[in-house]
């Protein structure tokens, strides 16, 4: 969410993060060779992208996000779900996210020892939220670039800050989650 310069070795110039994954599909939105439209399941494959910051930024451009809000990257999001497109042909795109969520944390579960969440949002359930929760981003984020050099947040528990969290905060989210296998939160 901050930062996001030589995200990888092979593009050290170049800057990746939710801001620019937005600008992104806003481009891809508005293009003349493609009408506008919103992509119906998003899948977001790194560690701490299922926060209200990356949800309320990406919201407008997926009906269906599937991102994990911890550390965790979600290589082994299940795709075997697709290997029979009649079958999808059958399923709703709610049950396709559904089922796609719920396959990779199986997946993750066999193969993986530290905590697992995989959380499924539904962006039109989660709109009055979401625009509470991007007010609140914007605050904290213009925080974190206050100094010199942006301030990494490993961790950041939404849930403790008293003005954002209000009753329906949870609607359109479904969370798989397991503790880790070991350590203080084991089991």
């Amino acid at each position: 969410e901050v930062g996001g310069s030589a995200y990888d070795a092979s593009g050290t110039g170049r800057e990746f993060n939710i801001a620019s994954l937005g600008r992104a599909l806003d481009n891809l939105r508005t293009s003349e060779a493609t009408p506008p439209h919103t992509i119906d399941l998003l899948v977001l494959s790194t560690c701490y992208n299922g926060s209200p910051c990356a949800i309320s930024r990406l919201a407008p451009y997926a009906r269906y996000i599937i991102a994990s809000p911890e550390y965790l990257h979600l290589s082994y999001m299940n795709n075997r779900l697709f290997e029979s497109l009649d079958s999808l042909n059958q399923m709703s795109t709610e049950e396709i996210a559904r089922r796609f969520a719920e396959l990779s944390f199986r997946r993750l579960e066999k193969n993986t020892e530290t905590a697992i969440t995989v959380v499924l949002y539904d962006t039109r359930k989660m709109g009055p939220f979401l625009g509470g929760a991007r007010s609140q981003c914007d605050s904290l984020l213009a925080l974190l670039r206050a100094g010199d050099k942006p301030t990494i947040v490993q961790y950041y528990d939404w849930m403790d800050n008293v003005g954002l969290y209000r009753k329906g905060a949870e609607d359109g989210v479904t969370v798989f989650y397991r503790p880790p296998e070991f350590g203080r939160m084991a089991k």
